[in-house]
């Protein structure tokens, strides 16, 4: 929105039905920064209204954040205005990928900086992680540590000391409960299944879910609908891998390349990563926001120019 504002665009926020009370306030705080935040404005409503603000002849360029499924009909609906600029950020699956050669301290760190990634905004952060990639012959004892740790950490009211909070609303704790489902009847073993907590009917606190898919091929994952498919929800699927040509083939074949973090040694150069943005030895949430990358597959087709953008603009503008 800055970026936008800066480079000397009015702009118009239509936040999602589900958040709009947080970006209708952000706007308001803006707004009152003085009269040049004038040109900033919010929009509050439903889906239709979205879709008819994207269509609008006055509306140049849209910049879509969200799902790959209404990210393709905001796409099917401006079709018939080639003229208009659809900028899409859409959905992400991000792995983490334990190296051959992890010593114990390296696999206990990567371990705990997993639970972050994963866990901490109960996988409903585009930013989450929801695949790991470890070798065949440690899978027992890596996903025993996982366990482990998934196990002990307390779900709930964030104000209440909890670690994780709950999902944003019923319809995502169906979806959740579904795709646990779908998972093991595409060969996984349900390690840990999520369930929803007591009093979850108000808040939708749900447990976490880990599901072990053994000896997948990438026919196998590239036809997965839980391992192609963004949930939002606390779920981690655990892929082994035979051989780092094994771990290449899975790469390639997933829909989402966003985000991979390599965790220890014995493994493929980052060059050889087929995702947008490749981490060594780092949580995936402590990506550096100000690095611009491109999105690939069906993360989106626009670039993210990071927190660099708006100072980008402003010397372009002022030139």
């Amino acid at each position: 929105m800055l970026a936008a504002w800066i480079g000397g665009n009015p702009v118009i926020l239509k936040p999602s039905e589900n958040a709009s009370i947080t970006v209708h306030r952000m706007v308001e705080k803006v707004r009152s920064s003085g009269p040049d935040f004038a040109a900033v404005q919010c929009l509050l409503g439903d889906r239709e209204v979205g879709r008819r603000l994207a269509c609008h002849e006055g509306v140049e360029t849209v910049i879509f954040m969200g799902t790959f499924e209404n990210g393709m009909r905001v796409r099917q609906d401006t079709l018939s205005r080639p003229a208009k600029e659809v900028l899409l950020h859409l959905g992400n699956k991000n792995v983490t990928v334990l190296g051959e050669t992890a010593d114990d301290q390296g696999l206990d760190q990567a371990c705990a900086d997993l639970m972050v990634d994963v866990f901490s905004g109960a996988g409903q952060d585009c930013k989450s992680v929801s695949i790991l990639f470890l070798p065949a012959h440690r899978c027992d004892s890596v996903v025993e540590r996982i366990h482990g740790l998934s196990r002990v950490f307390k779900v709930g009211d964030p104000r209440e000391g909890a670690w994780m909070g709950p999902l944003q609303d019923p319809s995502r704790l169906d979806r959740y409960l579904k795709f646990i489902g779908i998972s093991e009847r595409e060969g996984a073993s349900v390690v840990m299944r999520g369930k929803p907590l007591p009093g979850s009917e108000k808040s939708w606190c749900v447990a976490p879910t880990l599901a072990l898919y053994p000896e997948l091929s990438a026919e196998d994952l590239k036809k997965s609908v839980v391992l192609q498919t963004e949930i939002l929800a606390p779920m981690l699927s655990i892929l082994p891998y035979r051989d780092p040509a094994h771990l290449l083939s899975l790469l390639a074949s997933l829909n989402h390349a966003h985000t991979c973090s390599l965790r220890g040694g014995s493994l493929p150069d980052p060059v050889e990563i087929p995702f947008s943005r490749v981490m060594r030895d780092a949580p995936v949430l402590s990506a550096d926001p100000s690095v611009s990358i491109h999105y690939r597959k069906r993360n989106g087709n626009h670039a993210l120019l990071g927190a660099e953008a708006p100072l980008q603009l402003m010397r372009r503008h002022l030139k």
